[in-house]
């Protein structure tokens, strides 16, 4: 179970405490081991704030994933930390870089796939998933492997990730299924989601309850840290400029009430300091970038991309420990897209001239026009606010809100409504409080978890900042296109 404890892409399990540590495999067998299940509020915030839990914590007190980089102690009394590599400053040449990295990357998938006959292979428009398939067909080439592969995409079609996937497998000579994302299938992910937790919005899930079904596969290879550890970003920010998640802590929409909004920020604060206490990093970048790696990677990502684990083994590329120490070993300045552009040219020159689904032209240039394809590969916040609106909307309202003692309902409603106005091809936060929500009431219903009897009466305060939820939702919505149009 603990095997690749060391790799990024490790899926953490669940634990929780009683003498020793006690470890699950799913959160429906940790959860109905429970002697008591109550929910956590301090995870709403969390997840308001970012969309994913921090730390280790889950949606039910004293149930936890298994920590970072650690495996339990032979006896099962406490954790063993992983030594991780260190950052470094070392500064080679741009050709050194991507040839090591390159390499480092080959064998990385050597190891996952030697031995299976029938690869699957998750396949965007996007870089990182185009060098894993590159790679993968460089070492079929040279005979190294011998092996079926099959190119999974979704997304509504039209859009750059289906064209350019496609576009990816056929000049490969693969198989290529796609799975057409649709409001049906964001529908049954609300069930899913609250079938493992919770853990992030049911939006995030995607098409991976229908890949985890595929047939006659020998294991799936994702690339969720290509961005980041090949080309040094986060969220479309490089690590020269990270920023510290505590400073997303915010009561959003007002949809806490105040008092306890300051109670849970404090506890909040103090998930995201576990693991910068257990690896110390002497500058800012590297205390933030093992922040973002140790929380939204593995509480994002590594999330979502689990549910494929659950049946078919899958595995991360760029993940590994000698892929990643070599990249945190040279200075942070040379970590940036000249590494890609260097490895298409040279390894993957077939897929050279294919868009960056994230520009619609050729990687690492600005020249030229953008192609006419969609940006987007889903139409959710149409479908949250049209098509199965009501549904939604009725499944919030046949659960006693006020159980939940520490939300501020009325805020609540006005931000769903407030959102049904805005006019966006992207999710908005509401558009995933709002699904998130609507998921957490089935996985308490389905789970029996209760709340405490604690109980936070609306304020005055309260009251006040209800009414400026209308206002609230429409301007910062604005202001992100306003960003976005400028970029």
């Amino acid at each position: 179970m603990y095997e690749n404890y060391n790799s990024l892409g490790f899926f953490s399990n669940y634990f929780s405490r009683n003498e020793k540590i006690i470890t699950h495999k799913t959160f429906e067998d940790a959860v109905t081991n429970l002697h008591q299940k109550i929910i956590d509020p301090v995870t709403f915030l969390e997840i308001f704030s970012k969309g994913y839990c921090f730390a280790n914590r889950t949606l039910v007190k004293d149930l936890y994933r298994t920590p970072w980089m650690a495996k339990p102690s032979s006896d099962n009394s406490d954790w063993e930390y992983f030594k991780l590599p260190k950052h470094d400053k070392n500064k080679f040449s741009e050709n050194e870089i991507a040839e090591k990295f390159y390499n480092l990357l080959e064998e990385e998938m050597y190891s996952f796939c030697s031995e299976k006959k029938n690869i699957g292979v998750l396949l965007s428009g996007g870089m990182d998933s185009r060098i894993s398939a590159g790679i993968l067909q460089n070492l079929l080439n040279k005979g190294n492997l011998n092996a079926k592969v099959t190119a999974i995409t979704w997304g509504i079609e039209n859009s750059r990730d289906i064209i350019y996937a496609e576009q990816i497998a056929k000049r490969f000579q693969w198989e290529w299924r796609h799975i057409n994302l649709t409001a049906k299938i964001l529908l049954d992910n609300l069930d899913y989601c609250s079938e493992i937790g919770c853990e992030v919005s049911p939006i995030h899930l995607h098409a991976m309850p229908v890949v985890q079904n595929l047939n006659g596969l020998d294991c799936i290879i994702a690339s969720s840290f290509g961005d980041s550890i090949g080309r040094g970003v986060f969220s479309s920010r490089h690590i020269s400029n990270l920023k510290n998640i505590s400073e997303y802590l915010f009561n959003w929409f007002y949809l806490l009430k105040n008092k306890p909004y300051r109670k849970y920020k404090e506890i909040a604060k103090n998930d995201l300091e576990l693991y910068r206490n257990n690896y110390v990093r002497s500058e800012i970048y590297q205390i933030l970038e093992i922040e973002q790696l140790s929380i939204y990677m593995r509480r994002m990502l590594n999330t979502c991309i689990g549910i494929i684990n659950q049946k078919i083994p899958t595995y991360q590329t760029f993940a590994t420990p000698n892929v990643y120490g070599f990249i945190w070993s040279i200075d942070k300045s040379l970590r940036n897209d000249s590494i890609y552009a260097y490895i298409i040219k040279n390894y993957l020159k077939e897929l050279s001239d294919i868009p960056w689904s994230k520009t619609g032209k050729r990687y690492n240039t600005t020249e030229g026009t953008s192609d006419a394809y969609l940006k987007e590969y889903h139409m959710y916040h149409k479908w949250i606010n049209e098509d199965i609106f009501d549904n939604l909307f009725a499944n919030l309202n046949s659960y006693n809100i006020d159980k939940l003692y520490f939300l501020n309902k009325k805020s609540l409603e006005k931000a769903i409504l407030a959102n049904r106005k805005i006019i966006t091809n992207r999710v908005t936060r509401v558009d995933q409080v709002f699904t998130w929500l609507v998921s957490v009431i089935k996985m308490m219903q389905k789970f029996d978890i209760q709340t405490n009897e604690t109980n936070f009466k609306q304020s005055v305060r309260d009251e006040i900042q209800s009414h400026f939820v209308t206002p609230y939702v429409m301007l910062l919505e604005k202001i992100i296109d306003f960003k976005k149009k400028i970029k």
